[in-house]
């Protein structure tokens, strides 16, 4: 007979599949998108109903799901009584992981523990190829975008639009960030704990050889956050900076600075006198140009919209010419695309979700709030089941622990 809490869980991962941007979920039809969150919505009834879990919300999770709409109404998402129901198909299995308290802990390892198994195979294949060769496969690529073009390997993609990401990992996501902030969220997520856990390793090495600034920052934050939350002293954050900078001074000497370390991720923090530093290079001319506009003309609250940003870029076509359109990355794209309104009201669903009590609890929650407010300011996926799964699971997880003893319950890097 079907497990229905296994379904359940690996509907949840599907999902982060999704907000990830795996490619077996990409280019596919309206109609048969709608039909797999039909049938992740029956099977969260039915686990909703093995389980008897009750939809009974504290008061800033009411407050939370009502943000969320309210963003979603901002960002378009519900215009008509069937983008409703869609919506409401779409995010059902969020609002029953906020309730489903006592099966967080179990949620959250089973998620994190699959993909790691996903990433180990991947990882091996991909160290191979780097060493040796990418041998020529099947081509996959994203319906109107030239960039993303890709060997596709199954368990492993390798972009040949841009040959220098080659020794970049991104397994089965089309970019390395997407996979850097999903395992830099599910570390935090797990609180750094490595202790008797396998799976957290092959997650960090999966994060470690993305070559992700994103993923590297938003993690060396997440652990300082962790750590903070538990009374880390000052002279430990002395000693993490030492050691980045001795990284730095190796990496950008070593060879005359011609090491992977060093292009990939310290080049990148370099000062700018235009972007800030080097790496702050996710949008193109144009975004940068109507991003100031709309805040003279007064539409930076509801955006442009996506109809007249399409107008823009030429009805959609994709003819490649990256500054003559509207492309990137980041806050400025989602204001542009959806408004400050939908930003602020996404912020104070997470913001809503955090709110706890406790000093330890407190802290962490805070903290991974501010990591999705940092993510948010370079890559926005909002509503992005990458962001939403490991933040609510690390969340509720918390939340649901009686003792607060740091040194058993809720401690990190153990």
């Amino acid at each position: 007979m079907v497990n229905i809490n296994i379904l359940f869980r690996i509907s949840i991962v599907y999902l982060i599949f999704v907000g990830a941007h795996a490619w077996f979920t990409m280019n596919q039809p309206f109609a048969f998108s709608l039909g797999i969150n039909v049938v992740i919505f029956i099977i969260s009834l039915l686990y909703k109903k093995k389980n008897n879990i009750r939809l009974t919300l504290r008061t800033s999770d009411i407050f939370a799901a009502i943000a969320f709409f309210i963003a979603s109404l901002f960002a378009s998402q519900i215009t008509r009584l069937e983008s409703f129901i869609t919506f409401v198909v779409r995010y059902f299995p969020v609002l029953l992981l906020i309730c489903d308290t006592n099966s967080a802990k179990g949620t959250l390892t089973f998620v994190s523990k699959f993909l790691a198994i996903l990433f180990i195979p991947s990882i091996v294949l991909h160290l191979i190829f780097v060493i040796t060769s990418f041998p020529p496969s099947v081509l996959f690529t994203v319906e109107g975008n030239s960039l993303y073009l890709f060997y596709n390997y199954g368990i492993l993609l390798k972009n040949i639009a841009f040959e220098y990401e080659a020794v970049r990992f991104n397994s089965v996501f089309l970019e390395p960030g997407f996979l850097g902030t999903l395992c830099a969220l599910l570390l935090y997520a797990n609180r750094f704990q490595f202790k008797g856990k396998w799976w957290m390793y092959s997650i960090m090495l999966a994060l470690l050889l993305s070559l992700s600034l994103a993923g590297y920052v938003t993690s060396l934050l997440g652990y300082i956050f962790c750590r903070y939350s538990q009374g880390l002293s000052i002279k430990k954050y002395v000693g993490y900076f030492l050691v980045g900078s001795l990284a730095f001074l190796i990496s950008s000497n070593y060879n005359d600075g011609n090491n992977i370390l060093n292009k990939y991720i310290f080049s990148r923090l370099e000062q700018d006198k235009e972007k800030g530093i080097s790496g702050n290079n996710r949008n193109s001319e144009l975004t940068d140009y109507y991003f100031e506009k709309i805040i003279e003309d007064g539409d930076v609250f509801l955006g442009l919209g996506r109809d007249k940003i399409t107008k823009i870029n030429g009805g959609g076509a994709d003819d490649g010419d990256y500054t003559n359109q509207i492309r990137g990355a980041g806050c400025k794209i989602f204001i542009l695309y959806n408004g400050l309104f939908a930003a602020f009201f996404y912020l104070l669903f997470y913001y809503c979700v955090a709110r706890t009590r406790g000093n330890f609890k407190k802290k962490y929650c805070i903290g991974f709030f501010l990591l999705i407010f940092i993510t948010f300011m370079q890559a926005s996926y909002p509503d992005s089941y990458s962001w939403l799964v490991p933040f609510v699971l690390g969340i509720v997880v918390l939340k649901n622990e009686k003792n607060e003893n740091r040194n058993i319950d809720i401690s990190c890097c153990s």
